[in-house]
Formats: C-alpha cells, sequence, structure tokens
C-alpha cells in the first residue's frame, strides 16, 4: 500500500482546501497502465487517488500553495507537522526543466520522493537515478543527497519528510515569499545572514570539503537570530 494513505490518517481540518491533485473520493481500482492514477511499487492500489491534470493550474491556486517566481516552481503543504503531531511533513512539488537542488544531507529526518508527473532524478551516495510514476526512493539520516529535473518538461512529485519538520516548512515560505519580493540572487537570498538562517532552520548540512563553512553559517545565523531578523523574516512570509 502506498505510503501516502497517511493522509486519511491525518484527516484535514474543517474548511481546509484540497489541492488540486488530490482527491479525497475513492474511485474504482485503478489499473497499472492509467495516467490518472498512483500505483504503489506492490501494485496494489492506495487508499487516496491522485489526479494528475495533463498541465498543473496556475500557481497559488490555494492558501496551502506557494510559488517561486524565480526557479520557476511551487509547493503545496498537503500536511504540516503540526498536523500530524509531529510524525511528518508531507508536501507536493514542482520543479521546472534544469531545476534542482544541489548536493546535502540531513541528520534528523529523512525524506521519500515518488513521483506524480514526469521524471524525477534522484541522486543518493554518490549513485543518481531517474524515477518516474509508481516509484519512490527515500534518502535516510545523513545520506548524501539531491534531486533535480534533466528532462524538458516539468516534474511534479510527493515528498514526505520523517519525523516532521517545521522549520523546513517555514524556510520555504521565507525562500520563495524572498523570491517574490526579488531578494535573491540565482534563487538565494542577498543576505548573507539569512541564507546562513535558512540552511539552519531547514537542517540542511553541506557534505565534504564544504562543511568547513558550516561553523561560520551557524555563527552568522545565530547573530541574525539574536538581532531579531528571525521574527520580521516570520512575520512577514510564514503563514501555514
Amino acid at each position: 500500500m502506498s505510503q501516502y494513505a497517511a493522509l486519511e490518517a491525518f484527516p484535514p481540518k474543517e474548511g481546509f482546501k484540497q489541492p488540486y491533485s488530490v482527491a479525497m473520493n475513492r474511485a474504482p481500482t485503478p489499473q497499472k497502465g492509467d495516467p490518472k492514477t498512483l500505483i504503489s511499487q506492490d501494485g496494489a492500489a492506495p487508499q487516496i487517488n491522485l489526479f494528475l491534470p495533463k498541465k498543473h493550474m496556475e500557481p497559488n491556486t490555494n492558501n496551502r500553495t506557494i510559488y517561486n517566481p524565480v526557479q520557476k516552481d511551487y509547493v503545496t503543504f498537503l500536511k504540516t507537522s503540526a498536523e500530524t503531531n509531529g510524525a511528518f511533513t508531507f508536501i507536493e512539488c514542482s520543479v521546472a526543466p534544469g531545476g534542482g537542488v544541489g548536493l546535502h544531507y540531513h541528520k534528523t529526518y529523512e525524506e521519500t520522493f515518488e513521483p506524480l508527473e514526469g521524471i524525477l532524478s534522484v541522486e543518493c551516495n554518490g549513485v543518481a537515478k531517474q524515477y518516474g510514476v509508481g516509484e519512490s526512493v527515500t534518502a535516510g539520516r545523513r545520506m548524501n543527497h539531491r534531486f533535480f529535473n534533466e528532462m524538458e518538461q516539468e516534474c511534479r512529485f510527493l515528498c514526505k519528510m520523517t519525523p516532521g519538520q517545521p522549520g523546513l516548512e517555514a524556510a520555504l515560505q521565507i525562500g520563495y515569499g524572498l523570491a517574490r519580493d526579488g531578494k535573491t540572487n540565482k534563487g538565494l537570498p542577498k543576505d548573507p545572514q539569512v541564507l546562513a538562517y535558512l540552511i539552519q532552520l531547514s537542517e540542511t548540512n553541506l557534505p565534504g570539503w564544504r562543511s568547513v563553512f558550516e561553523w561560520i553559517l551557524r555563527w552568522q545565523a545565530r547573530s541574525f537570530i539574536k538581532k531579531g531578523g528571525e521574527k520580521g523574516l516570520r512575520e512577514t512570509y510564514v503563514q501555514i
């Protein structure tokens, strides 16, 4: 059974508007090859049917979706850490052609990626592989990994972080908000202290020789928080 049946274990709050790609009503048992239905790796039908439109709707169609005009991608918060009592964070993401994130790792949580549309490339511990609809891959704790889109079409995928990550949820909202406000350069915050703060907030660690910069980043992040910068960013951008 697909791990994303967990959505039903934590039903939406009253008044919550489901993202356009999630339909909570059940449909007949799906068949392999049906482009509109996600099939788990063992061929079993998941408890939730994820309908995949040929073209996604315009960004910011609901108050759970954030859009990055620089990277031209979006993130929809399906379940936050608060909504699952800290069990997991569950999001839907898009990656534009040529987009993705650099190599990094996390000490406190794992990430599972499952494509909904297109092909997602994921590198784990030096081995890169392409994943399509019905497949998934998990980057465990302390595992160097990155994801990227090598195709000419947008890729949409689900990402589940276990346990829940309220810091990453906030970091995404702040980072995307800064991009919308023109305060980034090539997708990164122009202010190095803000960059250091977001790296710390999302519990992102640099592998290999780059790790020598981590003490500098931690110092910058502490300085930024001490002078009140964190409060301003959260008040401006964190809404979910």
